[in-house]
């Protein structure tokens, strides 16, 4: 299991650190901002095109979702969620229950 965020990498090692179940992280940087187009390019040049499962919340991660071989949205808002199933045809999403 990787994290692949468009956090900074300091945040993402200690999220890392605190959860104890990746292998490995892709995170931003001072160089590298780890998001939409190139969050996929780094995920496509690690796996390969469609080789991946994808986990996002945001229109940041439709490219990623594109690339992957199954995705899931969570707790992602409406407009994204209708984005998503009409361009990419993925039906799952997990949502926060309502109070």
């Amino acid at each position: 299991i990787y994290l692949s965020t468009g956090a900074n990498e300091k945040i993402a090692l200690g999220v890392s650190k605190y959860l104890k179940c990746f292998d490995d992280i892709f995170a931003s940087n001072e160089i590298l901002n780890n998001v939409g187009k190139t969050k996929a390019e780094i995920l496509i040049k690690k796996f390969g095109y469609q080789k991946f499962d994808y986990i996002g919340n945001s229109n940041n991660d439709i490219p990623a979702l594109q690339s992957s071989k199954k995705g899931l949205l969570v707790n992602a808002n409406k407009k994204t969620i209708i984005k998503v199933n009409k361009n990419l045809n993925i039906k799952t999403t997990v949502q926060k229950k309502k109070k």
